[in-house]
């Protein structure tokens, strides 16, 4: 699927919220995925996935992002080669107490050959995609390597290990009529291994602005905006000491239970290269949100590059959420 045809997917989504105004609120609260670039040489880098104030109280979160990715990229002095499947599983807990917002999640990520290949080049040979790199690996196979011209060669091991966990907190600035905004700061603990790529062994930091406003009773517009510092890395040489990044995207209530979302989040470039897979990346990220219950919903989508080349070919998303009651 070409970038164009993808963003014109977003656009659809979002565009919805011409239509017809309901008078039942949002299906499961509104918002956005939870989901961030899954590129695997960049996994370790601290991104904030978007979120918004919700209720008073106390909720918990499962989100799985499945990923497969063929990118053999070559320039002048380096080259890289990402051959490998992650599952990345994020535990997460939120609180709200007033206007005071505090997140943390776990995430636990396994990279290995994967069992994808065969779906993906399926997929790409029914609709006449390219296949990209595809053709010069072996299917279900596993290589992550990055090399510098003068600096040892990285490799990423396969297998399963805990990345950084991040520690936020926030303040909710303005609330009104369904129309917020929040501040936040947010840092890393470097639980990570290096050696599997979830974690580079510093601390990150990283403050932005989230926020939302509804159009009608059927869609919200939300999103957010930030920066974030990295510390020193041995595992990626040229690593920018910051990074910019930010989120935008619909929530479109179809019914009292079913909400269709789409959403674009961007970065800019982490490191310092001339290899397309590391510049500043464009993730397209579309699917559903179903309400099981007062207290429980249901996400489940797909998320692509629609900067080609510069992420994962594709992430299925699936995330479970718990939330307190309404206000």
């Amino acid at each position: 699927m070409s970038a164009g045809t993808r963003a014109a997917v977003a656009a659809g989504v979002m565009l919805a919220a011409g239509a017809g105004a309901g008078e039942a609120p949002l299906a499961a609260d509104g918002g956005l995925f939870a989901v961030r670039d899954q590129n695997p040489l960049l996994r370790p880098f601290y991104l904030p996935t978007a979120r918004l104030a919700g209720a008073d109280g106390v909720s918990a979160s499962a989100v799985l992002a499945w990923s497969n990715t063929v990118n053999l990229p070559v320039a002048a002095h380096e080259s890289a080669w990402v051959d490998e499947e992650t599952a990345e599983l994020g535990l997460g807990l939120r609180y709200r107490r007033g206007d005071w917002l505090f997140a943390g999640q776990l995430p636990v990520i396994w990279r290995g050959n994967g069992v994808l290949d065969g779906l993906i080049h399926n997929y790409h040979s029914l609709l006449g995609f390219s296949e990209g790199d595809r053709p010069r690996v072996p299917r279900y196979s596993y290589r992550v390597t990055y090399a510098l011209q003068d600096r040892p060669t990285v490799f990423v091991d396969k297998g399963t290990a805990i990345g950084d966990v991040p520690v936020e907190a926030g303040r909710v600035l303005y609330e009104r009529a369904g129309t917020e905004l929040s501040l936040w700061l947010g840092l890393t603990v470097p639980t990570g291994s290096r050696r599997h790529g979830t974690g580079n062994g510093t601390v990150a930091e990283s403050a932005w602005l989230a926020g939302a406003v509804p159009i009608g009773n059927r869609v919200q517009l939300s999103g957010q905006a930030g920066v974030a510092h990295y510390g020193s890395t041995a595992e990626l040489p040229r690593i920018h000491s910051t990074a910019t990044f930010g989120t935008f995207g619909a929530n479109v209530k179809v019914s009292s239970r079913l909400a269709l979302i789409a959403q674009l989040d961007a970065h800019t470039a982490i490191a310092d290269s001339d290899l397309r897979f590391l510049k500043p990346a464009l993730v397209l990220s579309y699917g559903a949100r179903y309400a099981l219950g007062p207290a429980l919903g249901l996400d489940v989508g797909m998320q692509e590059d629609a900067a080609t080349n510069r992420s994962p070919d594709v992430t299925f998303y699936l995330g479970l959420n718990t939330r307190p009651a309404r206000r």
